[in-house]
Parts: C-alpha cells; sequence; structure tokens
C-alpha cells in the first residue's frame, strides 16, 4: 500500500528588503525649552482734553479731470 505523500510547503519568495535610509550618528536630542512669553502691556491711557475741532478734510481731486465737467478757465 501506497503511503500518501505529503504536500510539500510552498516555499515563500524571499522577502525583498527596502531600501533604508543611512544612519547618521545618534544624538541625544533634547527637548528644547519654550520660550518665557512676554506679557503684553496696555498703553498708558492718555488724560482726554478737550480738542479742537478737527479740520475738515480737503477732497482729493481725482488725477484724471473728468470730461462731462471741464474745469473753468479761472
Amino acid at each position: 500500500m501506497r503511503v500518501r505523500l505529503r504536500p510539500r510547503p510552498r516555499r515563500r519568495p524571499p522577502r525583498r528588503r527596502r531600501l533604508k535610509a543611512k544612519k547618521t550618528a545618534k544624538r541625544k536630542r533634547r527637548p528644547k525649552k519654550p520660550r518665557p512669553k512676554r506679557r503684553k502691556r496696555a498703553p498708558p491711557r492718555r488724560l482726554k482734553s478737550p480738542s479742537p475741532r478737527p479740520r475738515p478734510r480737503k477732497p482729493r481731486r481725482s488725477p484724471r479731470p473728468s470730461r462731462s465737467f471741464p474745469r473753468r478757465p479761472t
């Protein structure tokens, strides 16, 4: 009587090795110390003094004179 041969275990293909980055000399990394934050100070408050009325602003003249209203010769 013939003995049944066990199925041969499948050979796995060799694992492809990933190219790794070149190792650099190990450095002891120290965590950076956080810099102390500066507190924002409110600017000094000025005493409000009654100010004279502000001068009215002159309207800006457009650089290009409009054609619909030609300037009158003065």
